[in-house]
């Protein structure tokens, strides 16, 4: 028998078969091997669901409908909910996509693909299919991206969406004013209070089941409080949620020892009666602030 032309697992012409065959990410090409697909993580139930902001929603989708420039900028202040947003939108497209969306991704990408990575994209397939929408955060705020940027706007069939914040999009406006009309700007504008606690309200028992812990919904009212009052450099819902997620880190983190030498049924009871309270955002505050709880306790009390 002739086995001159059998291959055995080890010999040099089955490696290089193996290193030929491109793995699922460079099949999908250089754009999904260097971005994150939030339609993927969408599906996968890891974006938390958006409370609100239907009327942003609506306009972002007509935005990148548009012939012409269909470029998003969400403009809003550190905390007001740009990154919300997107997720929303892209929740959307997951679970019911409006007319001209279906089967449309978004993929986030960072400054360094921008940089390094855009030569090797394959424009057609990847970006000026119709199917995909580029997610760049803050992409505006490095001037050093702008030629990047003007390649791609001018490009047909790309869509893409951005964020930045007002002193950004004054920054921008200063050094390229032609590159920003190329983006249809959308205001984030921070919630008020009911608008505030709606989303917390809607969004603790995310917190809950991260941190293995039960909020008090004072715990809710006492973190949009002391946020409001003590927390400058970021906005609602940002500010409170900020708050609410580190008092629940600290109590589980508190209570991790003893619950490591009890039983199921001892754990659970312990979580049920050691709820995160309001005492407990106070204290993160406290820690922030440099104030005793009681002297911030003491201070709302004459705000009163």
């Amino acid at each position: 028998m002739d086995s001159g032309n059998k291959v055995s697992p080890n010999t040099p012409e089955k490696a290089h078969d193996e290193a030929s065959t491109p793995s699922k990410a460079t099949a999908r090409g250089t754009l999904y091997s260097a971005g994150i697909s939030l339609i993927e993580r969408a599906q996968a139930g890891e974006l938390d669901p958006l409370v609100g902001r239907d009327e942003e929603v609506a306009r972002i989708f007509r935005l990148l409908l548009r012939r012409q420039d269909p470029h998003v900028l969400l403009v809003g202040e550190s905390g007001s909910g740009k990154t919300a947003l997107v997720n929303g939108v892209a929740l959307r497209l997951a679970e019911d996509p409006p007319h001209g969306f279906e089967g449309v991704d978004i993929i986030q990408v960072n400054h360094f693909f921008l940089a390094q990575s855009l030569p090797g994209v394959r424009w057609k397939q990847d970006i000026g299919n119709g199917k995909t929408i580029l997610y760049v955060p803050d992409g505006l705020l490095n001037f050093s991206l702008f030629a990047a940027l003007y390649d791609l706007v001018n490009r047909h069939g790309v869509r893409i969406i951005s964020a930045t914040t007002p002193a950004g999009m004054y920054n921008i406006k200063e050094q390229d004013p032609g590159l920003l009309r190329r983006f249809q700007a959308v205001a984030v504008k921070a919630p008020d209070e009911v608008e505030t606690m709606k989303i917390l309200r809607s969004s603790h028992k995310l917190y809950e089941q991260h941190h293995k812990v039960f909020i008090d919904d004072g715990a809710l009212e006492m973190a949009w409080l002391l946020s409001e009052k003590y927390i400058n450099d970021r906005v609602q819902p940002g500010a409170a949620m900020d708050l609410l997620d580190e008092a629940c880190a600290m109590v589980a983190l508190k209570r991790e020892p003893a619950l490591k030498k009890n039983k199921k049924e001892d754990v659970l009871k312990e979580i049920r009666e050691s709820p995160v309270t309001a005492y407990e955002v106070l204290e993160i505050v406290a820690d922030i602030t440099g104030k005793t709880p009681e002297e911030l306790d003491k201070e709302l009390d004459e705000s009163d």
